[in-house]
């Protein structure tokens, strides 16, 4: 028989190891450990944050109260679209659109390995592409189509039945692509997984020629391949898209100085050819609206054009309207800018490129310093100043201190937003020369791009942004 004995020292309110732990409470009289209250106020401010629905969260300025305030709040998180280009020209077109978890290809004329192994670079799983839309019958464009799908029956080909006829009679390929067509027509919706696309006509010299306009929940996409004017269905989905594929074939000088036959030089010329820059140039500054994100300049011509000259024309036209142009490169100063132009190459694929209504922001609370009025521009006001500017005493010494909120544009990089937290922690407010050194070593953030005054309050507002 077990023989139990008591130990001394021990209160009867400890439990033993055969006590009911789910029974009465062991310890009637124990009271709550407290809480620091720094964890308690920042476990409210969660709290507010996380149960109301975007549109009903406090503005930035509620959420930091006096002295108690985080220099560093992240916006919400934006839904996206993805977007690859694994070639663009005469010598094979194909693009992925997709928004995380399906995605669909525009066009097949580029080397099924080559896709492939682009998506799978990127996270991109075969199983997750429902589908491949065709714009036209022309070899660049659907060379490949059949070896894409036909070891993938979840997969089907879009096209209109005259574009399929035109693949079947021009080009050597299987009559089995039948099995996976789905027959679509101009000005009527169809789905592709997650997204709506409504083909719509355009200009050019195929067995039947369609652009698409591609929409997934408040973003919109127009692709517009191959075309030698633009029709007036093609301007009316155009206007509407917030990211704008568009061809800008040709620079019409090197053009005409080039060794190209004249009849050849006659049908890219015509209307149902292929578009020039300056046209295209014209066309996007009409159009541009704030809306406006993104411009892929696809179907560059190898011997009439150069990616230097496109973007040119179509930057200057772009600037010429009122719009800021970025280069795509998803920097912080690039994505400062309302829209990013690029330049699709010819034999490479891109990067993946996020395609957002809008750039995702920081928003920083930083104690800035009142200053009075000056008539003098401050050296952090000139935007074409390739100097890294410096804090001057003037800027940073004064009697009284404002909270203001400032945004700095930047990616979705941890790393950044530490250093930027760290930088406007540390050097606001120092006069010392070491704040040049410091900011341009934080990832390239070593210029202040536009400097702003409200004038009612004396307030100064900094955005950020590299060079």
């Amino acid at each position: 028989m077990a023989r139990y004995k008591k130990r001394p020292g021990y209160s009867e309110s400890v439990p033993g190891l055969f006590d009911d732990l789910d029974g009465p409470v062991l310890f009637p009289g124990a009271e709550p450990l407290p809480t620091h209250p720094a964890i308690e106020r920042a476990a409210r401010r969660e709290a507010n944050l996380r149960g109301k629905t975007l549109g009903e969260r406090r503005r930035p300025q509620d959420i930091f109260s006096g002295e108690d305030f985080s220099p560093l709040e992240l916006s919400s998180t934006i839904d996206r679209l993805n977007f690859i280009s694994f070639g663009s020209g005469s010598s094979g077109n194909c693009a992925y659109v997709g928004d995380g978890e399906e995605g669909l290809l525009i066009d097949a004329g580029v080397d099924d390995t080559t896709v492939i192994t682009e998506l799978r670079r990127h996270g991109i799983k075969m199983d997750s592409v429902k589908g491949i839309v065709l714009t036209h019958d022309h070899s660049d464009h659907v060379r490949f189509v059949y070896k894409l799908i036909r070891k993938r029956t979840h997969m089907h080909v879009y096209c209109t039945p005259k574009t399929l006829n035109g693949l079947l009679r021009r080009h050597s390929i299987s009559n089995r692509i039948k099995d996976y067509h789905r027959a679509i027509y101009k000005e009527h919706p169809f789905r592709i997984g997650n997204f709506t696309l409504t083909a719509f006509e355009v200009m050019h010299d195929g067995s039947d020629n369609a652009g698409f306009f591609i929409t997934r929940g408040s973003h919109k996409m127009a692709v517009a391949t191959d075309l030698g004017s633009i029709s007036e269905r093609a301007d009316y989905y155009m206007r509407q898209a917030n990211y704008l594929m568009i061809e800008a074939n040709y620079d019409d000088a090197m053009l005409s100085a080039g060794s190209y036959p004249e009849y050849l030089k006659g049908r890219i010329r015509s209307v149902t050819g292929h578009l020039d820059n300056a046209v295209t140039a014209r066309y996007l500054q009409e159009i541009y609206t704030p809306s406006l994100r993104n411009i892929f300049l696809c179907h560059l011509s190898k011997d009439n054009n150069t990616p230097e000259i496109a973007l040119r024309q179509v930057e200057d036209a772009l600037t010429a309207a009122g719009a800021t142009v970025g280069d795509g490169s998803n920097s912080p100063y690039a994505r400062m800018a309302s829209v990013q132009l690029i330049a699709l190459p010819r034999y490479d694929s891109t990067p993946l490129i996020p395609l957002t209504l809008q750039c995702p922001t920081i928003l920083c609370t930083v104690k800035l310093l009142h200053t009075p009025h000056s008539s003098q521009q401050h050296p952090l006001a000139d935007p074409t100043s390739h100097t890294t500017p410096h804090l001057t005493p003037p800027f940073v010494k004064t009697s009284q201190a404002d909270t203001v909120t400032s945004i700095a544009r930047s990616a979705d990089s941890r790393t950044q937003i530490t250093q930027i937290r760290r930088f406007l922690a540390d050097n606001i407010g120092r006069s010392a020369p070491g704040e040049a050194r410091r900011l341009h070593g934080f990832h390239r953030f070593h210029r202040f791009h536009r400097f702003h005054r409200f004038h009612g309050q004396g307030q100064r507002c900094i955005r950020m942004a590299s060079v």
